[in-house]
């Protein structure tokens, strides 16, 4: 409309046209920078509605959205309060109330409204509607900003109705996060994240409507005072104050309505409040914070919900990538009890794997053996056809020009046992770990020990060796130790040179019981560790040193660089030697132990481990000149195993572990007592130079129980009569190591493992001949006590990985795991790491040499963990970082020795499985089912058991 003349002629032009069938009304309004018309469409069509940018001249409107109506009569434009609406009057379905949420018109609720829409509109039922009018009003009063809204509604064929609508100004209500109501209807609470605060509403059961009440709410000197998104995900600092209720995230009533329980985040807290059921006020009786009196797994409380019985609290936590479970005590105000809280990456020991296929094939042998590409760990090298498959007495496990070997001592003891190999395997890593067979070596038939060697020599070229030892069998009586060398061309170990002994040493043949290789400034020296002539077990065991000019062979001519005897040491039985450089001074140490055994029925093993300090000589380099002197003499009961090793940080140092076995030799088949000794673990005290006791291992943590094979009689022998039942009602142990016959100390994931090899059968009997065996058991230490025991269920290292800090020592023994090994007559454990892959090799009389990936299956899909729900025998969680969602089952884990990892009410929690969109890895190989898209960014769970079956169910 326009005024072109003088006189104030008013002139029309059309500026525009709209299609909008059947209109019957029109609105315009002015909204977010934006022109707005509305046009009620008579018709089952819907409205449209056209924008234009406000300071458009002429305004040009675009379809902007077409709003859900039918028949709509008229519309009316108002602002509700700071809420922009949308009042649409329809013939036949009432006033339809359309709320703007900043960039459309929403409608009411539907199943396919979207999370973020929740706020939606509302529909009004009134009859035939036609006009429709806002009006504001204000209240009666002292307060100047409280008002009234009213909708005056006018119908065709009813009277004009007036609508009562109110906007309640609740300063407490800010960043609401969770909601709750009461059982009987009257009372919503709302946790609200920003104000710091829970919020109760009295309500209308009538109406539904909601009344804010400030007896029914919880509030803080600081609810006013905004907290801001951006803080999060970090903790709240303690300057900004509203404790136990900094960004309070999520609440859950009980069942009964007699207690509300917040979870708040920044608080990293749990609180149970008691509901007066009449009132709704709240009554706060408990605050539980991660990291105090035990509690754990709730740092960054996200969710909290109680089960239906409500015996049952869960809580996730999202900075601790756990979900925890309480249990409540009804009788007691509702308060809570900690059940179990399961973190992402613990590792599921009960999942770990040592079975291996005893079958022997019928048939010839096969020349050529191959794991194949990405074998399935646990498997026997060698497979089962080869002769000396199901027997090894010593591995060395090495690396060489970046591939991993395995050499095996693969015979057994005793003179009339048949001959054996020294069988060389090499790993391909790049075919996901194929142990191949790649030599066979049978001039030892009496093979019992093997050691690497690397050094450079004078040209500078790397070269390796390997050095075998033998004892006496009736193929090969007069057993020797020989030097092998690898040969780059044939790709395999040729014989260099025998290990010589002194010239007045005239015992005969000695028997090898362990070869140790070590290096002294740079020079490589050799241990070997003789067990006796065939004769007697007073025997020396030596020292040999490396030359690198030629020396002189048995047969008087040949002449090559090699060991050559350095210092002999007097031993008597001679079963193991360890070397290792102790202190901050690094003083080189070895330790060699004597057993004093006599395969004499009743004879007594008493024994020693001799320490031994090299002192170089003066004036000439580490290494080349000096002597071994006696340090110590450490009293032992029959030793059969020695390991020196070193642990970093708090509570570390260096350590002499001794593998104790027996004080004699068993009286009769059945005599299981003379096996049990008491390993030892000794360490370095620098100031005085010697080794002290520093632990024993027995007592709980460090049981034996027989081994698979075993029946129902030989297991009750095995343990009689010091049975000790198990948890399980069905596993029997005794409170020792029984028959540790070897100690093998390693380091994996930047965690200390200590291996005990256990076996109660003498060493020359048949593999038949004892009906029970201990499993071989796997400790580890915690560097909370300083001590080796249970497997710890969280590595440091993972820890670091999801959360970013080192694990407090509190959590360290949840869920501790006595792990044990079946391995039949064990001997020696070794350890290979090649890339990836970490590798626990088993030396057994009666299972050959089993190689095992020590590797587990860990818990995954927790970390973010942003919502847990909880029923009677299940838990549900959901997590924002994973995108998963988690199944638990409630239950109560076993251990390898009989043992409750946890005693919980109404079970533990224990990891069922993680769905998500993209595959979580498990372990190396195994990856969490994946393909359920919509999961990232998952907020919430809710599990109803009459809709979803529980973990297992069909």
């Amino acid at each position: 409309l326009t005024t072109p003349s003088p006189r104030g002629t008013v002139v029309a032009a059309t500026l525009a046209e709209f299609p909008a069938g059947a209109a019957m009304d029109v609105e315009h309004f002015v909204l977010g920078g934006r022109r707005f018309l509305a046009f009620a469409s008579f018709a089952d069509s819907p409205s449209p509605l056209y924008s234009s940018p406000v300071d458009a001249s002429p305004p040009v409107f675009t379809l902007t959205q077409l709003l859900p109506t039918a028949f709509a009569t008229a519309l009316h434009f108002f602002d509700g309060s700071g809420t922009p609406f949308l009042a649409v009057a329809q013939r036949d379905a009432g006033v339809l109330m359309l709320r703007w949420n900043g960039e459309t018109f929403l409608g009411e609720l539907s199943d396919l409204t979207l999370p973020k829409d929740l706020a939606a509109g509302q529909l009004i039922p009134s009859p035939h509607p036609r006009a429709l009018l806002h009006v504001r009003l204000p209240t009666a009063g002292d307060r100047q900003d409280s008002t009234i809204d009213f909708l005056l509604v006018g119908a065709a064929v009813a009277d004009a109705r007036v609508l009562l609508g109110e906007a309640s100004l609740v300063e407490a209500l800010d960043g609401p996060s969770s909601l709750a109501l009461s059982p009987d209807g009257r009372t919503l609470y709302v946790s609200c994240a920003h104000s710091r605060a829970v919020v109760g509403f009295q309500r209308d059961a009538s109406s539904g409507l909601l009344s804010y009440d400030s007896a029914r709410s919880v509030t803080t000197e600081q609810t006013l005072s905004r907290v801001a998104d951006d803080l999060l995900p970090s903790i709240l600092p303690p300057a900004r104050f509203g404790a136990p209720l900094r960004y309070a995230s999520g609440l859950a009533l009980s069942p009964d309505g007699r207690n509300l329980y917040v979870s708040s985040f920044g608080d990293n807290a749990t609180l149970c409040f008691t509901v007066n059921v009449t009132s709704g006020r709240l009554l706060l009786v408990q605050t539980l914070v991660d990291g105090v009196d035990g509690i754990d797994g709730i740092a960054g409380a996200s969710s909290v919900a109680v089960s239906s019985d409500g015996l049952s609290v869960v809580v996730a936590g999202f900075l601790d990538n756990a979900v925890t479970l309480f249990a409540r005590s009804p009788s007691a105000n509702g308060t809570l009890t900690l059940s179990d809280r399961l973190k992402a990456g613990e590792r599921l020991f009960d999942r770990f794997v040592d079975a291996c296929d005893d079958v022997v094939p019928t048939g010839t042998p096969p020349s050529e053996w191959s794991s194949g590409n990405s074998p399935t760990f646990p498997l026997r090298l060698g497979g089962n056809a080869q002769a000396y498959s199901f027997t090894a007495r010593d591995v060395s496990a090495f690396s060489m020009f970046q591939t991993g070997y395995l050499a095996i001592a693969a015979s057994s003891p005793g003179p009339a046992a048949p001959p054996g190999a020294m069988a060389l395997y090499k790993l391909n890593e790049t075919t996901g770990g194929e142990l191949r067979l790649v030599q066979t070596r049978t001039t030892l038939p009496g093979v019992s020990a093997v050691a690497h060697v690397g050094l450079v020599d004078r040209s500078g070229h790397q070269r390796h060796y390997l050095v075998v030892g033998a004892s006496y069998t009736s193929a090969d009586p007069s057993p020797q130790a020989e030097v092998l060398r690898w040969n780059p061309a044939a790709e395999e170990f040729e014989a260099h040179h025998v290990l010589r002994r002194m010239p007045d040493d005239t015992d005969g043949a000695l028997h090898v019981s362990d070869i140790e290789a070590f290096s002294i400034g740079g020079v490589p020296f050799l241990a070997v560790a003789f067990h006796s002539s065939g004769a007697t077990e007073d025997v020396p065991s030596y020292i040999y040193r490396w030359n690198s000019s030629e020396v002189r062979q048995a047969d008087g001519y040949t002449r090559v660089v090699g060991f050559v005897p350095f210092e002999v040491l007097p031993t008597s039985g001679a079963t193991s030697a360890t070397f290792l450089l102790c202190g901050p001074e690094r003083t080189p140490i070895l330790a060699i132990s004597s057993s004093l055994g006599r395969a004499i029925s009743g004879a007594t093993h008493k024994g020693s481990v001799s320490v031994y300090r090299f002192s170089p000589s003066s004036g000439t380099p580490s290494g080349t000149s000096g002597t071994f002197t006696l340090a110590q003499s450490i009293p032992a009961i029959g030793a059969s195993g020695l390991d020196l090793f070193t642990i970093l940080g708090k509570g570390g140092g260096d350590f002499l572990v001794i593998a104790n076995r027996q004080d004699q030799v068993p009286v009769s088949l059945g005599d299981y007592s003379a096996y049990d000794q008491v390993p030892e673990i000794h360490k370095w005290d620098t100031g005085a130079g010697l080794f002290t006791l520093h632990q024993r291992l027995s007592g709980p943590g460090f049981e034996s129980v027989p081994d698979s094979a075993a029946g129902l009689d030989a297991s009750q022998a095995f343990c009689s009569p010091n049975c000790i039942p198990g948890d399980d009602g069905v596993t029997m142990s005794v409170p020792f190591l029984r028959g540790a016959t070897g100690v093998t100390a390693f380091q994996s994931g930047g965690e200390t493992y200590l291996a005990v090899a256990q076996s109660v059968c003498e060493p020359g009997a048949p593999p038949d001949a004892c009906p029970a065996q201990p499993k071989s058991a796997m400790l580890q230490w915690n560097r909370a006590s300083s001590r080796f025991g249970p497997l710890l269920s969280l590595e440091d290292g993972e820890s670091v990985k999801d959360s970013g800090r080192e694990l407090p020592t509190g959590e360290l023994t949840t869920h501790q795991y006595n792990l044990r090994i079946d391995g039949g007559r064990a001997v020696k454990f070794a350890y290979l790491e090649v890339g990836a892959m970490r590798l626990l090799i088993l030396c057994s009389l009666t299972r050959g040499a089993l190689v095992l990936e020590w590797d587990f299956d860990k818990v995954v899909g927790l970390r973010g963990a942003i919502s847990a729900s909880v029923s009677a025998r299940a838990v549900y969680a959901a997590s924002v970082v994973d995108g998963a969602a988690v199944s638990l089952t409630r239950e109560i884990r076993i251990d390898s020795v009989g043992r409750a990892v946890r005693i919980c009410p109404g079970g533990c929690l224990a990891f069922a499985s993680a769905l998500s969109e993209h595959p979580l890895a498990i372990s190396r190989i195994a990856s969490s089912p994946s393909g359920a898209e919509g999961l990232r960014g998952a907020r919430n769970v809710l599990f109803s058991p009459d809709v979803f079956p529980p973990p297992g169910a069909s």
